[in-house]
């Protein structure tokens, strides 16, 4: 009677539940690249608040000194990632002016998510570092650049502007015009 009773019982088959396993299996990939995307976006963002506290910072010691030559103490040369993004534009690409290592030191009051190594660097120049966590600027053009990089998805962004915007219009801070 026992045996009888069990056995009447239907349950969920072995067919039925692997569907429901693979079906999970693939919403939840699909929610975990999302996710990923997001992360990427949010670290792309932070990236270009750090650019915007920097160009303020940097734009407030020119209007009151004139010039950011103490920030720029130690030239940078490997240009080799950032220039295949395409994102210089003609008077970054030709040898006007140079690109250096931003001297966060004399900068006060400045809270950045990226730029950490600008403390390990002590040389004078330095050129073999590639994907080296600081921000530099052109001397001439004063448009900052973070080494690193932030991938997002299949593209790499290395400043706050898209290539469309350097084909566009010159990308030129208010006091260099």
């Amino acid at each position: 009677m026992i045996k009888k009773k069990m056995r009447e019982k239907s349950g969920i088959s072995l067919i039925s539940l692997s569907i429901a396993i693979i079906v999970l299996m693939i919403i939840t990939g699909i929610i975990i690249y999302h996710v990923q995307d997001d992360l990427q976006i949010a670290k792309w963002k932070a990236m270009q608040n750090d650019i915007a506290n920097l160009r303020d910072k940097i734009s407030a010691h020119y209007a009151e000194k004139g010039n950011i030559n103490e920030m720029l103490k130690t030239k940078y040369t490997n240009m080799t990632n950032i220039q295949q993004s395409g994102i210089l534009n003609e008077e970054e690409l030709s040898d006007t002016g140079s690109f250096y290592l931003i001297n966060l030191s004399e900068i006060d009051n400045l809270t950045l998510n990226y730029g950490q190594d600008f403390e390990k660097l002590k040389t004078d120049e330095f050129s073999e570092l590639t994907d080296t966590n600081i921000y530099i600027i052109h001397s001439t053009t004063h448009n900052i650049f973070y080494v690193q990089g932030i991938t997002v998805g299949e593209e790499t962004f290395y400043t706050d502007y898209t290539t469309a915007d350097k084909d566009t219009e010159q990308i030129r801070l208010l006091w260099d015009t």
